[in-house]
């Protein structure tokens, strides 16, 4: 990735985030547990009436404030009350400093292993979830993330980990896109013991920080038997399961209509098979 590609990145990231987040949803701030302030962009959906589904979107740290719009806006469409968390390392200051230090490339692929980054994530998440109760009791919530946000899925559905985290499980299902495999996160098997819904995106250019794509996929060999896919995507980069990069579009097309049947199933209490498409490699455990 060239240095002026970088540049032009950030600058999509610092000026047209906000506009993007200008565009038909709220944004506010919220009390968390340890008294610190979550912000969140909340997207609600256009039918009034009773409390809709709730859909919570985690982004990775290098997404900015762009990172999985066109999902909380796809699930908004669907139906559902989508809370976007916009977490602080994701704020145009520390993006300004990690591009100044050299880190921003490495933080658009990596995730984090630094226990207190997902502990002020799930803090966020607490906040979110007290935030969207005190409106009303949504039927069903599912949480997804991307990235460093797809490690804070899985720590909050009870993975094992070497981070001394445990997450409360306080969700009807999740969804991870480029999920973290074996590494400094999760040991062999962390796995094993997520019962619920759950569906796993990645594409063929997703490499993982430790290896290619198939690093990504190792947690669905580890899963007990249940209602548990994984979708591989012919071609679909890091950056387009976020919702940017050449051929995102095309991307966005199979991952929306996959999304959406999954958050069906979930809503009906039901397991049955998603769409087959074109480009898309589906497996169930």
């Amino acid at each position: 990735m060239s240095g002026k590609w970088l540049r032009s990145l950030m600058l999509l990231l610092l000026c047209g985030g906000v506009a993007i987040l200008a565009r038909g949803q709220s944004v506010m701030s919220v009390r968390r547990p340890d008294g610190r302030q979550a912000r969140l962009a909340v997207y609600t959906p256009a039918s009034g009436g009773a409390c809709a589904p709730l859909a919570v979107l985690s982004p990775g740290s290098g997404d900015d404030r762009g990172g999985l719009t066109y999902l909380a806006a796809a699930v908004q469409r669907h139906g559902w009350r989508a809370v976007m968390l916009l977490h602080r390392e994701r704020d145009p200051e520390s993006l300004r400093d990690r591009l100044r230090n050299g880190r921003f490339r490495h933080d658009l692929f990596s995730s984090s292993t630094a226990p207190g980054d997902y502990r002020d994530r799930l803090e966020d998440l607490s906040a979110a979830l007290s935030w969207a109760h005190a409106r009303c009791r949504a039927p069903v919530a599912v949480l997804i993330g991307h990235a460093m946000g797809a490690v804070t899925a899985m720590l909050e559905a009870g993975a094992g980990n070497r981070l001394g985290l445990e997450g409360r499980d306080r969700f009807d299902a999740y969804v991870a896109l480029s999920p973290e495999g074996r590494g400094p996160i999760f040991p062999a098997d962390a796995w094993r013991n997520l019962s619920k819904p759950l569906l796993l995106l990645t594409g063929t250019l997703d490499d993982a920080p430790n290896g290619s794509w198939r690093v990504r996929a190792q947690p669905f060999a580890d899963l007990p038997a249940g209602c548990h896919w994984l979708g591989v995507i012919d071609r679909a980069t890091h950056m387009n399961l976020a919702g940017f990069g050449y051929g995102n579009g095309a991307i966005e097309k199979i991952i929306v209509p996959t999304v959406d049947a999954f958050l069906d199933d979930v809503r009906a209490h039901r397991c049955a098979a998603l769409p087959n498409q074109p480009g898309l490699h589906l497996s169930r455990q």
